[in-house]
Formats: structure tokens, sequence, C-alpha cells
């Protein structure tokens, strides 16, 4: 993410039917399945080494579909419908399972793996994953949107639609069309916008980091024209976060290279156009720490890292672990030292490895902190400055009613990030 120094819609809506279909085997987790309408298109982030257990956690599997009486409105997004099997077995029997009330979630805020700034005029402008169809404000026909973006006059300020495409032409050369772009990661550097994401390299499965530049942070962005991160071996480099301090850029990311039976965050420096590497990456800290990061899992994850530095001159990390799929998926934070580039690799924050920071409290392993609202599988934190010396916060979680999914994607939340003297950090609502 960038600096931060701390002190004190209208979308294409598709009806959901009785019919239940489950998310096909995943290389990373075999996840209970989350079960939506035949049409709709739940949010997939990629997959990876580390397999789903064969006997997880009875509370930590994914939130239960609703089976609704009535038509219930969903937004499509990011997963094409080759990814999608009829399922045979379904979580919940639609003659038991509880029907809350129709949920409606505004159409732009399901954006998953988000990012924000804000703007020299006040606003905040967000990023996420790809949508597969939907609809641009004052737009009549729907259309892939490769990197959506929503403004909002606050963090309180839930956006009505999708503002545009930051990257309208697609992906660079080198990734694969047919595939998603996701985890976009934003910044101002020396008066440019940059834009980080990550892609699938054409003809393999690996997963790699790019980056685009703009005058405009609503776009177009130009790609630049190879990948910044794309590690030797088939690796994986995925969830970029670029941090802006002191006239440098640095990156944090997943970097399976690092932890090949798991994974790990490293960090490196950039250059000051923000397309070449100057700086080997940086170790920040590897799965097998964060033993709740295993919940369902036989090879704890971890991914999604953001950097905060502390009002002592310290840096702080905060990452998401788990089982994306499911409830249990959650939210840590390390200390980096004071140096986010170099010197020994970050310390989990007490208990840290048993125990989440910031996670769903619905579960028997209880997290420190509850996002607000205390939402299931609160993920994907980014952190951003504000005026006023102040630092926002946005995440996204899976939308439910009395345990029941609501909507079939994660939806984006926001807030502040504020320090507090019994532990390092809160989120605070908007």
């Amino acid at each position: 993410m960038r600096f931060s120094t701390v002190a004190g819609a209208a979308m294409l809506m598709v009806t959901m039917t009785a019919g239940l279909l489950a998310l096909a085997p995943d290389g990373r987790a075999e996840a209970p399945p989350i079960t939506t309408g035949p049409t709709s298109s739940p949010g997939v982030r990629p997959p990876s080494q580390a397999q789903r257990s064969s006997a997880p956690y009875a509370d930590e599997t994914a939130p239960a579909p609703a089976t609704p009486s009535g038509p219930t409105t969903i937004t499509p997004s990011t997963v094409t419908p080759s990814t999608l099997t009829p399922s045979t077995s379904p979580t919940t029997s639609p003659t038991t399972s509880p029907t809350p009330p129709p949920v409606t979630v505004p159409p732009a805020t399901g954006l998953e793996d988000p990012d924000a700034m804000q703007l020299p005029d006040g606003r905040i402008a967000t990023y996420g994953t790809t949508r597969l169809s939907g609809l641009v404000c004052g737009a009549t026909a729907p259309t892939r949107i490769w990197i959506p973006w929503v403004i909002t006059t606050g963090l309180n300020v839930p956006p009505q639609c999708i503002g545009g495409d930051a990257l309208p032409q697609g992906p660079p050369a080198w990734a694969d069309p047919a595939q998603s772009l996701w985890a976009p990661g934003i910044v101002r550097f020396k008066r440019t916008y940059l834009l980080f994401y990550g892609a699938v390299v054409k003809g393999t499965q690996q997963r790699c980091i790019g980056v685009a530049q703009s005058n405009d942070p609503r776009g177009p962005f130009r790609n630049h024209v190879k990948p910044l991160v794309c590690p030797a071996g088939s690796y994986w480099a995925i969830d970029p976060d670029p941090t802006a301090f002191g006239g440098r850029l640095y990156l944090t990311f997943r970097d399976d290279r690092l932890r090949p039976n798991g994974s790990a965050l490293a960090s490196l420096r950039l250059d000051r156009t923000g397309h070449r590497i100057t700086k080997r990456p940086h170790l920040l800290l590897t799965s097998d720490k964060v033993l709740w990061a295993r919940r369902g899992l036989i090879t704890p994850i971890i991914e999604n890292p953001t950097l905060v530095r502390g009002p002592k001159g310290g840096w702080w990390l905060f990452f998401s672990g788990g089982d994306w799929r499911t409830r249990a998926y959650a939210t840590g934070i390390a200390n980096c030292g004071s140096n986010p580039v170099r010197g020994k690799a970050c310390t989990l924050a007490k208990h840290g490895h048993r125990r989440p920071f910031l996670g769903y409290d619905g579960l028997r392993r209880k997290p420190v902190r509850t996002m607000p609202g205390d939402p299931a599988g609160p993920g994907a934190l980014a952190i951003f400055p504000l005026r006023g010396n102040q630092v926002g916060a946005v995440w996204h979680y899976w939308p439910t009613a009395g345990g029941v999914l609501t909507n079939p994607i994660r939806v984006a939340a926001w807030g502040h990030l504020q320090r507090v003297k019994n532990g390092p950090y809160r989120v605070a609502k908007g």
C-alpha cells in the first residue's frame, strides 16, 4: 500500500434459482461449496500448491447458502462458467435451511481483493479484481470490467455503481486474456499513478505481477510490456501492494518461491519508474509460522500483505490467512522493524501464531479483534493514508444473514485504522 503514518450501481442482476452449484476443485484448497444459482459467478482467487485437509473443522466451512422462497438478486463476479460444476451434495436441505429476507447489497460494493487511495480532491477511489459482466455508470449493456473502480465522497458512503475500467485494453501481451486480473494495488508516486496486479502467464499456470501507469487515477492505465515479478521455476508471485515513503517505492507481495511447500510474504524496492526492481525480494514472513492459517488446509496459506508505518518509525505488516472460501479467512499482524526491505523477518504479534488478529467471532478459535459488524471471512485488508494524519482501511467479506450466504461474491467495506493502547491497532467503522 502507500505510506501511512499512524498518529491517533447499476450492475447486471441475475435471478437465483433453486438449482445448486459448487465451486470446482482447486489446487490450493478443496473448499466446501458456496452455493449459488446456475447463472451466477462467485469470485475465485487462484489456486496454490497447498491442498485442503480431508477433515476440516466443522465451524470453518463456507457460509451456508440461502434457499430463497422467491427470486433473489445477485451480482456476477470474476469466475468463468467453466469453473462451476454441479453439486451432488448440497450443504443445506431445501426443506430445513433458513430462509432470510432477500438482502440487496449495493452492486458496486462487490469488489473483491480491494485497494483504495484518497484523491487530491478528498474523494476515495477503490479498485478491485476483474468483474466478468457488469455495468459501468450510465451504460446500457454489460461488459467485462478488467479493473473496476468506484469513487466515493467518504469512507461511510457506499458507491452505487462502477465508475469505470482502469484497464479497458485488458491484460498485457504476456498474460492470458482468458483469465482475470486480480488483487490490484494502487499508489501515486512521482506525480504518476501506478497500478499493480496479478495475472496468469500465457500458456502456463504460473501467476506473476504486472504494472501499468497513468496520469489519471481513473485510467486508462498503460501496461508495462514485461511482468514486474515472475519467479523462476514457475513459482507464483501474487497480491502486490505498493508503499511510497521517503521518496522511495516498495512492493509487498506473496512470493511462493520463498516457501515452496506453503506460501511466504516478501518485500522489495522499486526504481523511480516503478517498472524495475532495485533490490532482491526480502523475506517478511512464512506460512509455517502462522498456525491459524492452516484451518481446513494441509499447509497454512498467507497472502494479501499490506504495510503501515507506525508512529514510532516501525513498520507493521497486515496479511490474510487461511482458506479464502470460508468464514475462517482472517487477518494477521506482524512487527517488521525499522526497515521493510532488509533486516530480520517480521515477528508475529502476541498470540499471532495461534490466533488471527482480525477475524470472525463466530468460530471456536476467537480472533483478538473483529472488524466492524463482525462479518464472516474478513480479508484482503489494504491500508491507505488519509488527510489529517489519519489512515483508511478497505477489506472484503462474505455477506451473510443469520449464518446464511446472501450474495455469492465478497463485498468491500471501508473504515479507519486506529492505534490503541491495549494492542497495536483496530479497524473502526468509516
